[in-house]
């Protein structure tokens, strides 16, 4: 029988905070510490370890997409080793105020529509959940995006291009400019696997215009000139998403130029950390290499 549990907790930040008030750190080799969930959704509680056991912790949310893309991996380990493992997932980080929301939570984990590619049920539950939880909608936008882009890709773009002209929404992803807006967009595109040629140039586009700092559309697909004129995370991102977009249409010169000038802008913005240029100087190895 499958373990997975989908368990329910305190925010990590939270959770942290109290452990560092409340109990001595732990060390290697320290005995881990019991499970204490606010409430167990899904598998049997796990009261204690069993010797010999391996346990497996995955911390994820809702609007997590490479969390829940991890699952169907999670889940093939514990179907393959049922005698050995415990996978057990712990969702976190729901809200920024240290309190989870096991409504929206339970909405996810009912059906596991993404782990199993039911990307219609997908876009069920997300409208479901952002009908109790609008405060949601900006992580709930690009989750919504992609699996709609899986279902029917053109009604996926023309949603797109529908909820632009959206003020309240905009509002809420607080990306009132269109190079904020069209960044989100391209970035979620570029993101998704397995989607046409013309969705790819559509996201070069919008990405083309997010990192041109304008606030007008692109001419053409492919002719915009991009310029690094803000210093910013999102257009670290935005420069990244270009590249890969890119990378996906076979354009590895382009997509070697956007991925150059992502590693300079992290370069030359205050805070950056040291494993985020690592990963980006990685993308831009495989990129030459495939060149």
């Amino acid at each position: 029988m499958l373990r997975w549990a989908a368990l329910l907790a305190l925010t990590l930040h939270f959770a942290i905070a109290n452990a560092a008030d409340n109990v001595p750190h732990l060390k290697i080799g320290d005995p881990a510490p019991i499970l204490r969930p606010m409430v167990w959704i899904k598998g049997e509680p796990i009261t204690h370890y069993e010797p010999g056991r391996i346990y497996v912790v995955e911390f994820w949310a809702t609007w997590c997409s490479p969390c829940i893309d991890a699952v169907p991996r999670l889940t093939a380990l514990q179907s393959k080793y049922p005698d050995k493992v415990t996978v057990v997932g712990v969702n976190v980080l729901e809200s920024a105020m240290g309190q989870g929301d096991e409504n929206s939570v339970r909405a996810f984990v009912r059906k596991d529509a993404r782990m199993r590619r039911d990307f219609e049920t997908v876009v069920t539950e997300i409208d479901r959940v952002l009908a109790q939880h609008p405060e949601y909608a900006p992580e709930a936008f690009p989750l919504k995006l992609a699996a709609m882009l899986h279902v029917n890709e053109h009604d996926g773009l023309a949603y797109v291009l529908s909820a632009s002209k959206s003020t309240d929404l905009r509002k809420v992803l607080n990306a009132t400019d269109d190079s904020s807006y069209w960044g989100i967009v391209g970035r979620t595109i570029a993101d998704e696997k397995d989607l046409s040629r013309n969705a790819y140039e559509t996201a070069s586009e919008y990405l083309q215009t997010a990192t041109s700092g304008t606030d007008s559309m692109a001419g053409s697909k492919g002719t915009a000139a991009p310029s690094d004129s803000t210093n910013s995370a999102s257009q670290i991102w935005n420069w990244t998403a270009l590249a890969e977009a890119q990378n996906r249409l076979g354009h590895r010169d382009r997509a070697i130029q956007a991925q150059e000038r992502a590693i300079d802008l992290a370069s030359r913005t205050d805070g950056t950390p040291t494993n985020i240029l690592t990963i980006l100087k990685s993308a831009l190895r495989e990129y030459q290499r495939s060149n």
